[in-house]
């Protein structure tokens, strides 16, 4: 006696696929984000909803001695 079953996964491995490059592209896009902001010799610093420091660039860091990055 065989039992088998076929359910077509292609469109679920396809969004998979399109969220794994979506991934990819939004890791490169805040890497160069961060590489254009460290560039500048201005200060620069983000702030979140809870006034919570989420983002400074190099130039802000040395200026206020700050030695750990926080990143985007």
């Amino acid at each position: 006696r065989t039992v088998g079953y076929y359910r077509d996964i292609t469109e679920r491995k396809r969004r998979e696929t399109d969220l794994e490059t979506a991934h990819a592209e939004a890791a490169t896009a805040k890497s160069l984000l961060s590489e254009v902001l460290d560039s500048l010799t201005d200060g620069v610093m983000l702030f979140g909803p809870g006034s919570e420091l989420l983002y400074s660039n190099r130039a802000f860091r040395d200026y206020f001695g700050i030695r750990s990055e926080t990143s985007i």
